[in-house]
């Protein structure tokens, strides 16, 4: 009796333990991507929500050429306005959105 009591304490124990572990791995990745540099670039990166209404912005600054940033974006859309001449002032270009999921490198601007 004592060996089924201990068996099935350690049967919900682990399915406890799995419960909360599996669901926040899968959820680390929605939403999570990488900007990758392919020029110096100076870069605004917007949050878009599932509307596609521009949100609040999610990262701002110079990312130099091979260097990447990883990204968050709450609904899993965003969009950038970018200067490839970071050393230039001009006015900023735009991108179109994108899609941010699956920890996926993204090539910017």
């Amino acid at each position: 009796m004592k060996k089924l009591f201990y068996t099935i304490a350690v049967v919900v124990s682990i399915t406890l333990v799995l419960g909360w572990v599996l669901p926040s791995a899968a959820t680390a990745e929605e939403g999570t991507c990488y900007l990758k540099a392919d020029t110096d670039v100076y870069l605004e990166v917007y949050d878009f929500d599932d509307d596609g209404n521009r949100g609040g912005i999610l990262w701002q600054g110079r990312l130099n050429q091979g260097k990447t940033i990883m990204l968050k974006a709450p609904h899993g859309l965003f969009s950038y306005d970018y200067n490839d001449q970071p050393d230039v002032d001009q006015p900023l270009n735009s991108a179109e959105q994108r899609m941010c999921n699956s920890n996926q490198t993204i090539g910017v601007p």
